[in-house]
């Protein structure tokens, strides 16, 4: 799950900063968007740091979310030693 939740992480934080008023809300509109995206890294960061034990171990973290179910596609995220 959190592999998934790691690959979706900047698309949703992208949504969320994309929604605030930083145009018309002066300064703390800026701020308030750049904490926004500071926080959305920082828990990916933490995300990989939580996974990292097993991957330096060797194991191969994958997800897998059925895309087209009737030509067979699925669309996969791996986590190994190389990502």
């Amino acid at each position: 799950m959190s592999l998934a939740l790691l690959a979706l992480l900047p698309w949703l934080g992208a949504v969320l900063v994309a929604c605030l008023p930083v145009g018309t809300g002066g300064p703390a509109a800026r701020r308030a968007a750049a904490l926004m995206a500071g926080a959305i890294a920082l828990l990916a960061t933490g995300l990989v740091l939580a996974s990292a034990p097993a991957v330096f171990a060797g194991e191969v973290l994958r997800v897998g979310v059925p895309w087209v179910p009737a030509l067979g596609l699925d669309l996969g995220f791996r986590m190994d030693g190389l990502a």
